[in-house]
């Protein structure tokens, strides 16, 4: 089978990116013909195939996503693969995955997001992507629901794919194999994440207003200055670490994971803290809540008052034995490869409805 993959940055960098490059790897191994297609390529993997999208400005950001998309699907069909597949803002191929979620639902969680140029751009993507696609993957039952209630799309198209991850990198980690009693004087909650606003960070400060524990940040944002600030007014302290590499640091150091979203389709992070066995706070709005085995630490929205009361939760569960090893089991059942062959076995469906076409003669 040859696949045609869009992607705008090909790169082992980013959690998007990542998971293609760790796509098509597999794809590759298992014996297909790959081709990626990006404006931005960062990466050289053996056996994959790469095509440069030409002529995408890098701004207004709005105009960028919108060029690419159209750029991206043009390219898609001069491959002529045999199917193609996109969890990026592009309109076109055969196979999405709303990695980024759908943006009206996000503005139903954030109104004022609805007048930001960007998230109108992807929203008019998704308009196309959603109608022209012959497969939807989803990464919640949640998401699968929306769908098919506020968008009228057909259930046969949907196909619900969670995200893996690593199990063998995100091992459980030195703290989480011990059988805690007690909880340390003052217990670290980890946020990670880029996208603060998204993620929810600031009604998470609010929510540790007073509170004696230190919160951990890592990730990136340009308003990560006034975040600090509003940290420092609110009395809770905050230590902002940037953009991190590995991850595994972070929560290694944490007694309690938060990702209090006010909208995402999955959240890796829930995994991640999942798989390295600790108690992790999350909403109804972020589609990993789904695969969580602390019903009680997930609230229905992120309001300060909820978050605050599901902390202290997490931080009894912290203290209890075998939280960690209930944390881990619940990782357990999503590993990395699971997904891959999900969407291997979506993206071979889709190309035997089409067809497979035959090579080209040569002479």
């Amino acid at each position: 089978m040859k696949v045609g993959i869009a992607v705008r940055r090909w790169s082992e960098r980013g959690g998007l990116e990542g998971n293609v490059l760790e796509l098509a790897r597999y794809l590759s191994g298992r014996g297909h013909e790959v081709h990626i297609v990006a404006h931005r390529i960062e990466a050289d993997v053996p056996g994959i195939v790469t095509h440069r999208v030409e002529d995408v400005p890098t701004w207004p950001e709005w105009h960028r996503i919108q060029r690419f998309s159209s750029a991206a699907a043009r390219a898609l069909v001069r491959l002529r693969s045999d199917v193609t597949f996109t969890s990026s803002a592009v309109a076109g191929p055969d196979v999405v995955r709303l990695e980024g979620g759908i943006a009206t639902e996000y503005w139903t969680a954030y109104p004022r997001a609805r007048w930001d140029l960007r998230e109108r751009a992807v929203a008019r993507i998704d308009k196309a992507r959603l109608r022209e696609s012959k497969a939807i993957l989803v990464l919640s039952e949640a998401t699968a629901r929306t769908l098919t209630e506020r968008h009228a799309i057909e259930p046969s198209r949907i196909h619900i794919v969670r995200n893996g991850i690593d199990l063998d990198h995100f091992v459980p980690l030195t703290q989480s194999l011990r059988s805690r009693s007690t909880l340390r004087p003052c217990p670290i909650v980890a946020f990670l994440g880029s996208g603060f606003k998204r993620k929810g960070l600031a009604p998470l400060i609010e929510a540790m207003r007073g509170m004696t524990a230190r919160l951990v940040v890592a990730g990136r944002d340009r308003r990560a200055p006034h975040y600090i600030k509003r940290a420092r007014h609110s009395g809770v302290d905050l230590e902002y670490l940037g953009f991190v590499r590995d991850v595994r640091d972070v929560l290694e150091r944490a007694d309690v994971i938060a990702a209090p979203s006010l909208y995402d389709p999955f959240g890796l992070v829930v995994l991640e803290g999942l798989a390295a066995g600790r108690p992790v706070v999350t909403t109804r709005a972020t589609g990993a809540h789904e695969i969580s085995p602390f019903a009680d630490l997930v609230v229905d929205e992120p309001r300060p008052a909820l978050l605050r009361e599901a902390l202290e939760r997490a931080f009894v569960h912290a203290a209890t034995p075998h939280t960690a090893e209930c944390a881990r089991a619940a990782a357990m059942l999503w590993p990395r490869e699971k997904t891959y062959a999900q969407v291997e076995e979506v993206l071979l469906s889709m190309s035997a409805r089409s067809g497979i076409r035959p090579e080209p003669c040569r002479t």
